[in-house]
């Protein structure tokens, strides 16, 4: 016997033959087995659904031993964890986009608010350093009108004074008159 596993059909019907044991010899069914590419049984292992998967095992195991059938299992489950691995490397390139989408907007945010910060701070000092020439102004405001009510009083002290001056020489007037009438 000659033949070897080529497809899965083939992989199929021998682990079929070896399971149901219609076989004239064990030492036949392992040259079959033997005679194949490992390459190519390990795809189509792969490739099987898992009901195939399953039998495919159990026969591996009866016919070729559990070490052939670990080299198998062992091949599935790499695959299973590349699979996980390169799912979860899918999510956590994914998640690592997002965060860093998130972390440009939070930058781009950041640095809108420092000029916006930095305009505040601007105006606050332009605001603070009016405010101190209005307040610059205001005191020589209060000085000057200072000044001025106490010219005011001084006038006004001075015009009582002109003003009882003149009452004075009025009434000097009014008396040197009186005494040329009389003389």
């Amino acid at each position: 016997m000659s033949r070897s596993i080529t497809d899965h059909k083939d992989l199929m019907d021998w682990a079929k033959e070896v399971n149901l044991g219609n076989y004239k010899s064990v030492c036949d069914l392992q040259d079959i087995f033997a005679r194949s590419d490992e390459k190519a049984l390990k795809t189509f292992f792969l490739d099987a659904v898992k009901y195939d998967r399953e039998l495919i095992v159990f026969a591996i195991n009866k016919a070729m031993g559990q070490e052939r059938m670990f080299e198998f299992v062992k091949a599935w489950a790499r695959g299973q964890a590349e699979i996980v691995i390169r799912d979860n490397d899918k999510a956590l390139d994914a998640r690592f986009d997002e965060l860093n989408e998130a972390r440009r907007v939070f930058d781009l945010e950041k640095e809108t608010i420092a000029k916006e910060k930095r305009d505040l701070e601007i105006d606050r000092d332009r605001l603070s350093m009016s405010c101190l020439k209005k307040q610059d102004q205001i005191a020589n405001l209060y000085e000057t009108q200072i000044k001025l009510y106490t010219q005011i009083n001084e006038l006004e002290s001075d015009n009582e004074m002109l003003a009882s001056a003149n009452e004075k020489l009025s009434q000097f007037e009014s008396h040197i008159q009186r005494l040329l009438k009389a003389a």
